[in-house]
């Protein structure tokens, strides 16, 4: 039997993350590994969390501006052998590049917390991260799955 094989894309993740948005994707990830598949997860860490069902590839982000890099630097990363992409919004360079089948999680709390943020360079920040996440999911092939937190973090 042939095991398939996920990519999954995800700036964040467990034991790095600080801010709570990782958990889903190692969560996730190690739902698709429980499941049998074969998961690599793409990210500018290489610790995993002990109890992780997948492997980690390290994709170099520098260190000024360490958002964005991850995004372009992913379209050199090989993805022959995969049969499905799994994002997490840290794709949106890809759009127009062959790849596996594509799908997203959207962290949606991203537009509530520019809604409720105090102050205009919080909200401008949220803006310019919430934008080419919202590009990447226009280069999905099926429909972003959401996260719609109605809180914010500071």
């Amino acid at each position: 039997m042939r095991i398939m094989r996920i990519a999954y894309i995800s700036y964040y993740f467990l034991p790095v993350d600080h801010i709570g948005a990782g958990s889903p994707m190692h969560y996730t990830a190690n739902a698709y590994g429980r499941h049998g598949y074969q998961v690599t997860m793409f990210s500018p860490y290489s610790q995993r969390a002990a109890n992780a069902l997948y492997k980690i590839i390290q994709v170099p982000v520098g260190v000024i501006n360490r958002t964005f890099p991850i995004a372009w630097n992913m379209r050199s990363q090989d993805s022959d052998g995969f049969y499905l992409l799994h994002a997490a919004g840290d794709d949106y360079w890809m759009l127009g590049k062959k790849r596996p089948y594509h799908i997203g999680t959207f962290d949606g709390s991203c537009f509530a917390d520019i809604q409720r943020t105090a102050g205009d360079s919080r909200k401008l920040r949220r803006c310019y991260l919430f934008a080419p996440k919202s590009i990447g999911n226009q280069s999905n092939d099926d429909e972003p799955a959401t996260n719609t937190r109605k809180h914010s973090f500071p």
